[in-house]
């Protein structure tokens, strides 16, 4: 098991950080990891009909060609809508759920509902992510407007939360999920690369945001043991 996941792109069309993101997906492309892409791909994406952009679409295009080569996984984040489910046939497995484990063990977690205590984001998201907004969404003209608001609420959300990492709550998480064969939890969203290790076998993994840092995380078990760094993609062969 070799696999490299993407967390928090947050790729914007101004340019540089969408080229950038791209010649990665390039050189991943001639890898020879799996990929899993765990959340706010792009800073928004709602998947429906004239909504998506021109990036999008590529993103999706190259999902979709590289399944055929390797496995291609994506779990939604907070900063997208309706793309699990909109466009599952681009990819090996995705989800809009809380998490998605693989049958090796590994579990992969957006994060931005791990905090409880984040009511004002959690309340946010079930106004936001469901059948009645979608229904609206696909009736309403005017949708790059929508788009702009509802880029502009998602920043100011949570942001009390995102001014600390919520440790206790983090491992209170981990606690409840580690057994039944489970090896590794990664986890997105809270943009820094922690290890919290709750014993040599259970080891939850935050992951670096590629927006900020440029990193990756890269997992290989070939040994039989779970090698876990987080390299520049630049790097990456």
């Amino acid at each position: 098991m070799s696999f490299i996941i993407v967390a928090d792109s947050h790729v914007q069309p101004d340019g540089l950080i969408e080229r950038s993101f791209f010649e990665m997906l390039a050189m991943l492309g001639n890898s020879r990891y799996d990929i899993v892409f765990l959340g706010d791909i792009f800073d928004l994406w709602i998947g429906l009909p004239g909504y998506e952009t021109p990036a999008q679409k590529d993103f999706l295009a190259w999902c979709r060609g590289q399944k055929n080569l390797r496995r291609i996984g994506l779990i939604e984040g907070n900063r997208e809508f309706f793309v699990s489910e909109m466009h599952a046939d681009h990819f090996s497995w995705s989800t809009s759920a809380t998490s998605w484990r693989s049958a090796d063990g590994c579990q992969f977690v957006h994060g931005d509902r791990l905090n409880p205590d984040d009511r004002r984001y959690l309340l946010f998201r079930r106004l936001t992510k469901n059948p009645v907004t979608k229904m609206l969404l696909r009736g309403l003209p005017g949708g790059r407007s929508i788009c702009r608001r509802l880029s502009r609420a998602l920043r100011h959300t949570n942001w009390r939360y995102r001014q600390g990492l919520p440790e206790a709550r983090i491992r209170q998480y981990a606690e409840g999920e580690f057994g039944d064969g489970l090896q590794a939890i990664f986890v997105g969203h809270f943009h820094s690369a922690r290890k919290f290790e709750l014993s040599p076998s259970r080891v939850l993994f935050l992951v670096p945001a590629w927006l900020k840092s440029g990193r990756v995380t890269r997992v290989d078990s070939g040994t039989g043991l779970l090698k876990v760094d987080f390299p520049d993609w630049k790097t990456l062969s």
